[in-house]
C-alpha cells in the first residue's frame, strides 16, 4: 500500500510540475521574447523617424537656402526699378 501511495504521489508531483511549466512558466517566457520583439520594433521604427527627420530638415535647408537665393537674385535685378521705388 505504501508503494501504491508513493507512485501516485509522484505521478501528482510530476503532473503538477508539469501543469505549472506549461500554464505558467512557459506563457511568461513567450511573453518576454514577444515584448523583446516588440521593444526591437520599436527602436528599429524610432531609428527610421530619426532618420526620416534628419532627411526633412536638410531638405527644408536646402529649400529655404534655394528661396533666400531667388530673393536675393530678385532683389538685384529689380533694385533700381520704379517698382522698388515705390
Amino acid at each position: 500500500m505504501n508503494r501504491i501511495a508513493i507512485i501516485v504521489g509522484l505521478v501528482l508531483l510530476a503532473a503538477a510540475g508539469f501543469g505549472w511549466y506549461q500554464y505558467s512558466y512557459l506563457p511568461d517566457q513567450e511573453a518576454a521574447e514577444a515584448a523583446r520583439v516588440a521593444e526591437e520594433d520599436a527602436a528599429r521604427a524610432a531609428d527610421e523617424a530619426r532618420e526620416a527627420a534628419e532627411a526633412a530638415r536638410e531638405e527644408a535647408a536646402a529649400a529655404a537656402e534655394e528661396t533666400e537665393d531667388a530673393a536675393s537674385r530678385c532683389g538685384r535685378r529689380h533694385r533700381g526699378s520704379r517698382a522698388h521705388r515705390r
